[in-house]
């Protein structure tokens, strides 16, 4: 996955111009983005490969929910980061302008995420398949978990410190 900056500056706003400000960084911005977009990517991969490998309803959430195991404390810090940057953003500028943000964020992270997810799922039925099992199978053994080998690991770790 690619890096993702996360609109901190997004509309031209100053996002570290006070003291009270400063938890709002590209630091934690980028993490806040990598999780909630890895949360969407393994929800979504795992949707389409329950289809793919003719899975039971509960599969998809059986599998993101073994990922949560691990990576919970990164993606609820992204919801709470999301969300009081949202509120910052409205106090600051204005319901319409906080709402414009929030909305920009989901969006991206929907859009990085479901690209990702389409490029893991290209190719032949076959394919498809092999893929999904894969996947499925790098989901339990812990290879998308998030480790101080992630990128950015320092930013995630301050984001789980300052938004749990």
């Amino acid at each position: 996955m690619k890096k993702y900056y996360f609109f901190l500056m997004l509309l031209g706003y100053s996002v570290a111009a006070t003291a009270a400000e400063e938890r709002f960084t590209e630091k934690q911005a980028e993490a806040a983005g990598f999780a909630a977009t890895m949360n969407f990517f393994i929800g979504r991969v795992s949707s389409e490969c329950r289809d793919i490998l003719r899975k039971e309803e509960a599969f998809t959430k059986q599998t993101l929910n073994k990922w949560l195991e691990k990576n919970s404390p990164y993606v609820e810090s992204a919801k709470v980061f999301i969300g009081q940057y949202q509120d910052h953003v409205t106090a600051k500028y204005g319901v319409e302008k906080g709402t414009e943000v929030f909305f920009k964020m989901i969006a991206d992270i929907r859009t990085n995420g479901a690209a990702s997810a389409s490029n893991l799922l290209t190719g032949s039925k076959k394919k498809k398949k092999e893929n999904c099992e894969k996947f499925v199978n790098d989901v339990y053994t812990g290879k998308y978990d998030i480790s101080s080998k992630t990128p950015n690991y320092e930013g995630l770790m301050q984001l789980v410190r300052l938004f749990k």
